[in-house]
């Protein structure tokens, strides 16, 4: 059984190579290099933002992991997070949730437990998207071109649902809904 595991984590990894390789090389000349501009300071700026968004993401995921009532350290939340995004490349929308229901299994977190932290995820990222975009248009210089008169009520929508009393009362009524025990976050 366990090679049998191994053969197929194996594959979904050359999958994924596959065709992050065959993208690259089918779009390779519409890459234009003549316009690129590289700047050492501005490349290690962005690498240390991302190494602290992907900390705080991967902490994220754990403390909804936990107030579902799982349990995972923070290493090994880490190598789940990591290896299950890659199959963020393979076509289809479903394959990084089914693979970190399956790389949770091997850190004995149910896969329901998994899903269910899938979807809070899912739609915390949507609305911190959309409240960062709104912010963007109007700190970018935007403000012209957009109607802030649908905007605004927009960011309060999200602001009041992103504040924590009210999204648990979102979150639980919708576990309840699937007849999962409520949570707090």
């Amino acid at each position: 059984m366990k090679f049998i595991r191994r053969l197929i984590t194996f594959a979904i990894v050359i999958i994924i190579f596959y065709f992050l390789l065959s993208s690259l090389l089918k779009n390779w000349n519409s890459i234009p290099f003549e316009n690129i501009h590289f700047s050492l300071f501005h490349l290690f700026v962005s690498f240390i933002f991302l190494v602290i968004n992907y900390i705080v993401f991967v902490e994220a995921w754990r403390t909804i992991i936990i107030k579902i009532g799982g349990l995972i350290d923070f290493k090994n939340a880490f190598w789940v997070m990591s290896a299950s995004q890659t199959a963020k490349y393979i076509p289809g929308g479903i394959w990084f949730a089914l693979g970190r229901m399956h790389l949770g299994r091997t850190e004995e977190l149910k896969a329901e437990t998994i899903g269910i932290s899938v979807i809070i995820e899912t739609g915390l990222t949507f609305l911190v998207g959309i409240l960062i975009c709104v912010l963007s248009i109007y700190a970018g210089g935007l403000r012209e071109k957009v109607n802030f008169v649908f905007m605004i009520p927009i960011l309060i929508f999200f602001v009041v649902i992103l504040y924590p009393p009210i999204l648990n009362k979102l979150i639980n009524t919708g576990l309840k809904i699937i007849k999962k025990p409520e949570i707090n976050l």
